[in-house]
């Protein structure tokens, strides 16, 4: 028995079955598939042929300095050796002669102004993507690239004369005297449009500005010595001259749309830096006084418990109005308002104490003294409306019926209350206390009633007189403010604070 074969007998077999089967006859090559003839197809050209690694149309902009100093550089030479030739060797050379259409000087005019429509064509395919561009102004680009083409055609199959001769024969007019009057007329008045069309179009780039204002002016003048409007002095030669406007005039035109083409490019890639919009927003100082006032008219029901503190606090934030409802009247400043450091002249300690207690005690009337009341009268009609609630012992003090306090009349007559004669008293302590001069008049100080011995489960407080227990920790936070806000200086202190104190020391001797 043979358990091994030969390899080499075994491979010769197998190629032989592969050859009889791809010998038969054409129904076998009918039935092979695409994929087959893709997979036996042998490539022709390397992978760099593809599509995705060409060069792109875009890729042709100049996008780097050097590379659009190189094209000025080119035209600049290139016309300095066109005029050379044509004075030198116009004789010699027949296609060195500018004044003829077959010249070199005129197929580099028309290749320059082909290729400045091209450019103009992917301008307008680049622009045409802008974001804030509405209307459509960028379909002027393919207006543009029209006329530049057809410019370029007019250099080698010169239309301005055939349009010239006809406009003449149909008006039987001569413009400037010569037969080719018209074209002046008929190409100034398209390509002028355009120019200025141009220019609105490219009013981002300066460079581009300046550049096309000076082709323009090098055209004109090249139009004008052709037809005689303009004389140049005898030494100057007046062939060499038009010729030298027209291209450099042509050569410029070529570098605006350059230098344009660039510019839309690098700014669709946002490499060019544009100024910042500018959104007036809501400042600090209007925004706060809205919070402030919201939160004062939600405090009431976030704190069912203290019904007097949010009455009051709501009185203290709640704007009133003048006569005929005409804007609004701040009632206090706010505490960023009395933070500001304002310039005056300077006065007296006694003078600037003296109208600093009378700004906070006595608020500003409207017009006639028909403004609103003062805000002591309205804190004692809130607190007659209100009933009071006993602090102190019924042992200690005797509850006696809360006096009325009498109205003012409409032009401020009447008579001042007890609490006004009581308010004046303390301005005046307050502003003796605050003068640095020594006092003259001594007046009596006010001796206390004597005060009743506390009980053994009482504490004292600040006023002089003993709580309840229930009571204490109301009066130990009102105490706790009355101290802080004796304890602040006296030209720190704001309106809205000097108010809170005597608000507080009120309350505290009821």
């Amino acid at each position: 028995m043979q358990f091994r074969r030969n390899g080499l007998r075994d491979e010769r077999r197998r190629r032989a079955l592969m050859d009889d089967r791809t010998s038969d006859s054409g129904t076998q090559t009918a039935a092979t598939t695409a994929d087959d003839v893709v997979r036996k197809s042998a490539r022709t050209y390397s992978r760099t042929a593809v599509d995705e690694r060409r060069i792109r149309i875009v890729d042709m902009v100049p996008v780097y300095l050097v590379h659009v100093t190189f094209i000025y550089a080119t035209i600049l030479l290139g016309v300095a050796v066109l005029l050379a030739m044509h004075h030198y060797g116009a004789n010699i050379v027949r296609w060195a002669d500018l004044t003829r259409v077959d010249s070199l000087g005129t197929y580099l005019s028309a290749g320059s102004l082909l290729v400045g429509a091209i450019l103009a064509f992917l301008t307008y395919r680049i622009r045409r993507h802008r974001l804030d561009d509405y209307r459509g102004r960028y379909r002027c680009w393919l207006w543009f690239a029209g006329l530049l083409l057809f410019a370029s055609l007019d250099c080698m199959l010169n239309f301005r004369t055939d349009v010239a001769r006809g406009l003449e024969a149909v008006t039987r007019v001569r413009l400037l005297g010569q037969t080719d009057g018209w074209w002046v007329v008929v190409w100034c008045v398209a390509y002028g449009s355009m120019a200025l069309r141009a220019l609105i179009e490219v009013r981002e780039s300066f460079g581009t500005i300046a550049v096309g204002l000076i082709s323009a002016a090098l055209l004109f003048a090249g139009m004008a010595l052709q037809m005689d409007l303009l004389l140049l002095p005898s030494s100057v030669p007046a062939g060499v001259a038009i010729h030298a406007a027209q291209l450099l005039g042509v050569g410029l035109l070529l570098a605006t749309l350059v230098q344009y083409s660039r510019f839309v490019w690098l700014d669709a890639q946002g490499l060019i830096s544009r100024r910042s919009v500018r959104v007036k927003e809501e400042t600090e100082e209007e925004a706060k006084p809205r919070k402030a006032t919201r939160s004062a008219a939600k405090k009431p029901a976030a704190k069912p418990t203290a019904p007097e503190n949010s009455e009051e606090d709501e009185e203290e934030a709640k704007p009133r109005r003048g006569w005929f409802s005409i804007g609004k009247k701040k009632s206090e400043e706010s505490p960023e308002e009395a933070a500001k450091p304002v310039k005056k002249p300077a006065k007296s300690a006694a003078k600037v104490t003296e109208e600093e207690t009378l700004q906070g005690e006595t608020p500003k009337r409207g017009w006639f003294s028909f403004g609103k009341k003062k805000v002591e009268d309205d804190s004692a009609e809130t607190e007659i409306k209100t009933p009071a609630k006993p602090k102190i012992a019924a042992s200690t003090i005797e509850q006696e019926p809360a006096e009325e306090t009498p109205k003012r009349g409409w032009f401020s007559w009447g008579k001042k209350s007890a609490e006004d004669a009581d308010q004046e008293e303390a301005a005046t302590d307050e502003q003796e206390r605050a003068t640095m001069k020594p006092r003259v008049k001594t007046r009596p100080k006010h001796t206390p009633a004597p005060q009743e011995q506390p009980a053994a489960n009482q504490v004292p407080t600040i006023t002089g007189r003993y709580s309840q227990e229930d009571d204490d920790s109301a009066n130990s936070t009102e105490d706790e403010e009355i101290l802080r806000l004796e304890a602040k200086p006296d030209h720190l202190l704001s309106k809205a604070e000097r108010r809170r104190l005597k608000k507080l020391k009120r309350r505290a001797a009821a």
